[in-house]
Parts: structure tokens; C-alpha cells; sequence
């Protein structure tokens, strides 16, 4: 097993040179964003980039080599790692060796770019390798101490989080629910008030989704709360909250709540590196979907319809789950403001999308359009 991935390489070569993420995203015409996704290993950047950064850091070659090495281990997701070469893990799963932060750091590795395969491929195709590596995870920490019991457990909570995620994006409530909990006792556990303020706000959106929109706006209140929390975090718990009070037709505390999470969004974005490895989507493609998504709870469709699309534009491509949902939103938006023809049409885009990444919240989202569009045909 590799003992350095291509971040940590980046990250390593970058700090010893003294270069911010803004100083080496100029020399390579990146932003900080992207360069701080590079080093967390939710991307793997194209090969004139990686040359580009090998150059500009002085690396002789060697990020160019650890580029090529991950790509090649999973062609279908960009970075994966190799379990089947990963003997040392094998022994320290099974007991015959000591868990250690090089494991530790492989499991992290493998969550953040099953992350970014979600957002790719959609929560079906990411599913069952991430059970097994919440399994990992759990043997690990159990035979664990010290510090590296507690980073092993913090570990465990954002793995039990994601697949709490997973099942809410595939439609089993249920299980969400209970991996949900899961993570939350062991966030708690970990004192780990990111992870915490982010179950949360997830639990919120789930609720909202349910149509329990008072829970949903309790549990956007409780995920401001924690007192060590990010500013990347508490935007998101923000955003959640300015949702469930639009819904519940609060207008005032949903606009509050929305200027609080551009405010926090801005600050997260200036010290990217203090957010957790979760927070890796806060742009201002995501607050406009966001404030759209709140414009169309307050009825202001016509606004919310003109974000959407900009935000869409603005939406990484890779993001195909994501853009199959905001497109089942948008279409949504325009059945509601008795734009039948354009909702049709996006609507139709949106399916396509929904069918390749089997999210459910996107097909739900298309039932809502298609219930509107024919009861608007009955009354007109």
C-alpha cells in the first residue's frame, strides 16, 4: 500500500514551498477550491494539469506518477484505491496487525472519492463498497487507541453519515434514519460538533422532504447550535433551516436565515482548509440553488426559476445526480408558474438523469411535477 496518495503530495510539496492554496491555484490557473478538492482527493485532475502542478511545485515527475497510479487503479471511479493490494489493511481488519494512521488515511482517501462518485454516479453504484468500508472502519477503531481511536471514530461517524445519505437519495426513510442515528451517537462520541451540526441539517432535510415541516425546522435550529462548528458547516445548517421555515410560509426568519448562510458561505470560502472533508460543494452555485429552492417555497417562482438556471450553469458537469435533481426542481418551479411546455421539457431532461443515477428524491420531485401539470390541464 502507497504510503503518500497524489493530495497528500500536493499538499506536502505546496506547504513546504510556503504557497497558499491562492498562490499555487494563480500559478496554475486554478482557484483555491479546486486546488484544496485536488489535495483532499475528491478529484484527480486532467494530465495537463497535474504536469502543470508537478512543474510548479518543483516535483521532478512525481505527481505525475502518483496521478497515473490512482487513475489506473479503478478506471470506472477516478482515484479509487486498490483494495485487493491492500494487504496490510487485510491484517489490520482481521486483527494480525495494528491499526495505524496509514490505514486510517487509506479509509479516509476511499470515502472522500466515493463522495465524489455519488455525485457522479448516483447513491446505488456507491452503496455496497461503502458498507464494506464502514465495516473497516468499525474493526479498526475497535482495536484502536489513543488519538488515533478518536480520528478512527470521527471517521466511523462521517462513513455512517454518508450511507445515511445514500439510503435518503434511494427513498428508504428508514434506513436512513437509522444510519442517521448511528452517526449521530458516534459524532457524539467523537465530539465532533461539525459532523454533528451536519446530521442535523441532513435529518432536517429529510424531514422536510416527508412534509414534517415542524421537526424540519427544529432540526435546522439544533444544527446551528454546536459551538465548535465550521462556518462551511453552519451555512449548510443555515440553508436547511431557510427552507423549512419558507415552507412553513415564515417568510422573515426563512430570509434571515438565507442572508446568515451567504454570510457564512463567504467566510468558509476564504479558509477553505478549516472545513471538514464533507463541505467540498460551498459555492455560490450551490447558495443560489439554495435561495432558489426557498423563492419557490414563498411562491416568487418566477425568481426562483431564473436562479435555478443560473446555478445550473454554474454546476460542475460531473455533478450529474445533483443536476438531475435541480432540473426536477426547476421543472417543478415552471409547472407551479403555469409554464407547462418549458416544465415538460425539463422535466423530460431530468428523468433521463434520474433513470442513469436512480436517485428517488428526483423521481419524487418529477411525480410533484407531473401532479401539477395535469391538475392545472383539468383547470385551465
Amino acid at each position: 500500500m502507497s504510503t503518500e496518495t497524489f493530495g497528500q503530495a500536493l499538499r506536502r510539496l505546496r506547504t513546504a514551498r510556503g504557497l497558499s492554496l491562492a498562490d499555487l491555484g494563480k500559478l496554475v490557473n486554478y482557484d483555491r477550491r479546486t486546488i484544496w478538492d485536488f489535495e483532499q482527493g475528491r478529484r484527480i485532475p486532467v494530465p495537463d494539469a497535474v504536469e502543470a502542478l508537478d512543474r510548479a511545485l518543483g516535483a521532478a515527475g512525481h505527481l505525475v506518477q502518483l496521478a497515473a497510479a490512482t487513475t489506473m487503479k479503478a478506471p470506472s471511479i477516478p482515484g479509487l484505491p486498490d483494495w485487493a493490494d491492500s494487504e496490510r489493511l487485510a491484517a489490520g481488519i482481521n486483527g494480525t496487525a495494528a491499526p495505524d494512521t496509514s490505514m486510517r488515511d487509506y479509509l479516509a482517501q476511499a470515502l472522500a472519492l466515493q463522495r465524489g462518485a455519488e455525485d457522479t454516479a448516483g447513491a446505488a453504484v456507491v452503496l455496497t463498497p461503502t458498507l464494506g468500508q464502514f465495516t473497516a472502519v468499525d474493526a479498526l477503531r475497535a482495536a484502536a487507541e489513543g488519538p488515533l481511536h478518536r480520528d478512527l471514530l470521527s471517521l466511523e461517524a462521517q462513513y455512517a453519515q454518508f450511507l445515511g445519505w445514500l439510503h435518503q437519495d434511494l427513498g428508504d426513510r428508514g434506513a436512513s434514519e437509522q444510519w442517521y442515528a448511528r452517526a449521530l451517537m458516534l459524532a457524539h462520541e467523537a465530539g465532533d460538533d461539525n459532523m454533528i451540526a451536519s446530521i442535523l441539517s441532513m435529518r432536517s432535510n429529510a424531514a422536510w422532504g416527508a412534509g414534517d415541516l415542524r421537526r424540519a425546522v427544529d432540526l435546522g435550529e439544533a444544527a446551528g447550535r454546536p459551538r465548535n462548528a465550521t462556518p462551511g458547516v453552519l451555512a449548510f445548517s443555515r440553508q436547511q433551516a431557510a427552507r423549512a421555515y419558507a415552507a412553513t410560509g415564515d417568510h422573515r426568519e426563512a430570509e434571515v436565515a438565507l442572508d446568515d448562510a451567504a454570510r457564512l458561505s463567504e467566510c468558509a470560502s476564504r479558509d477553505p482548509e478549516r472545513e471538514p472533508p464533507w463541505v467540498y460543494f460551498l459555492d455560490e452555485a450551490r447558495v443560489e440553488l439554495q435561495r432558489a429552492l426557498v423563492l419557490r417555497e414563498l411562491g416568487r417562482y418566477d425568481r426562483a426559476a431564473e436562479l435555478f438556471r443560473r446555478a445550473l450553469r454554474r454546476l460542475p458537469a460531473q455533478y450529474r445526480r445533483d443536476r438531475g435533481q435541480n432540473l426536477a426542481r426547476l421543472a417543478l418551479t415552471l409547472a407551479l408558474a403555469g409554464e407547462r411546455e418549458e416544465a415538460s421539457a425539463v422535466a423530460d431532461e431530468a428523468r433521463l438523469l434520474a433513470s442513469q443515477t436512480h436517485s428517488d428524491r428526483t423521481s419524487a420531485e418529477l411525480a410533484q411535477v407531473d401532479d401539477v401539470l395535469r391538475r392545472k390541464l383539468v383547470t385551465d
